[in-house]
């Protein structure tokens, strides 16, 4: 495996486990059932895209990702933060389009950088940010 790409699938791998540290901690002020079902089965491809990266980095004994304490911390203060006086599922799925929308930066530019990656790494950022834009769609018809 070259060194491109198990630095992308390890940057697959921290995307994905951040944007599901997401969900679980805005699911708490969720009440609307539609917008629950939609972050949960969000969380399910999120998970599938995880396991996928995390799964072609053992396989190659190559180093996983280990997520900080102090970015997880970091990232629930942030929503908290952002829900303090408004929990409305308008707020959350603002926050949640901000997430992806961070989240897709994050890997456009690990695309760009790590442009020796081959195919089937390039393929499997290229699926997370297409998943992260028909997120953002969807969470725009909560507005």
């Amino acid at each position: 495996m070259k060194q491109d790409d198990a630095q992308m699938l390890q940057e697959i791998q921290k995307n994905t486990s951040m944007a599901l540290k997401a969900i679980a901690t805005v699911s708490e002020y969720v009440h609307d059932a539609s917008f629950a079902r939609e972050l949960h089965g969000q969380s399910r491809v999120l998970q599938n895209i995880r396991n996928r990266a995390v799964d072609r980095l053992l396989e190659e004994r190559e180093e996983i990702h280990q997520n900080s304490v102090i970015n997880e911390l970091l990232l629930s203060g942030n929503i908290h933060v952002n829900t303090l006086v408004n929990t409305s599922t308008a707020r959350i799925a603002e926050v949640m389009i901000r997430g992806n929308q961070r989240g897709m930066t994050g890997i456009w530019k690990a695309m760009n950088h790590f442009g020796n990656a081959g195919k089937e790494t390039v393929e499997l950022a290229k699926e997370l940010t297409d998943f992260e834009t028909e997120c953002i769609e969807k969470m725009r018809s909560y507005l």
